[in-house]
């Protein structure tokens, strides 16, 4: 049958024998982890398509090489010089990636990109679910303790999902286990998906704060 819309006919938007509008708000798992994985694999996708083409496009190659896993740093850079930008900050002059790498990001993309596509890959292939890669331990593992701070907290207000999510993992892996996180988030996705995907990895969400427009959240790490 036809369905009205909204504004001339409400009643089909309405559960039956409800007060209330029908929604799925509070009864599923949290979306934004699923959200980021989905992320990282359509480009990974799109990047072994390309991979197996005859006639490759070199281009689309380094482009995708390089825009695969920026969302595990935070960063959604989407136009070319954004993404080859971000990439080199992340992956090149943390030395996750041989700065051999970074000579690839400039000037015209050529053969040499179909390397830069598979290292990519396979650093995604030491990532654990914190988003840290076995590299990364290991430049961790040898570097020098950082000085404690005294409280922690991050401000993710008008940030999008997956990248709220993202942002809160990375601050996460910053602390010790026990140790207290504060967020702030908007009204609506974020509020209803973050601290879901929080302590569906296991830590635990203490605390859901009103605070004008935003909400703040306290999470004890595992």
């Amino acid at each position: 049958m036809d369905i009205p819309s909204f504004k001339e006919d409400k009643n089909p938007y309405f559960d039956y024998d409800a007060v209330e509008l029908f929604s799925l708000k509070g009864r599923g798992t949290g979306e934004c982890s699923a959200g980021m994985y989905d992320l990282i694999e359509a480009d990974k996708k799109a990047l072994k398509e390309a991979l197996e083409k005859e006639e490759k496009d070199f281009e689309l190659i380094r482009l995708l090489s390089a825009r695969m896993l920026l969302v595990t740093r935070g960063e959604d850079a989407r136009d070319k010089a954004g993404v080859l930008k971000a990439f080199k900050q992340h992956f090149i002059d943390t030395t996750l990636l041989n700065a051999y790498f970074g000579v690839m990001l400039e000037g015209d993309a050529d053969e040499k990109s179909v390397e830069l596509a598979e290292e990519v890959i396979k650093l995604y292939e030491t990532m654990d679910n914190t988003l840290k890669f076995a590299k990364e331990k290991e430049l961790a593992a040898t570097a020098q303790a950082q000085p404690e701070t005294s409280a922690h907290f991050k401000d993710l207000s008008g940030v999008a999902c997956p990248m709220n999510f993202v942002k809160t993992k990375m601050e996460l892996a910053k602390i010790k286990s026990g140790e207290v996180l504060e967020i702030l988030l908007d009204d609506g996705a974020p509020i209803d998906n973050v601290p879901k995907s929080v302590a569906s990895e296991g830590h635990k969400v203490e605390a859901t704060t009103k605070e004008g427009k935003l909400w703040r959240v306290r999470i004890v790490k595992k």
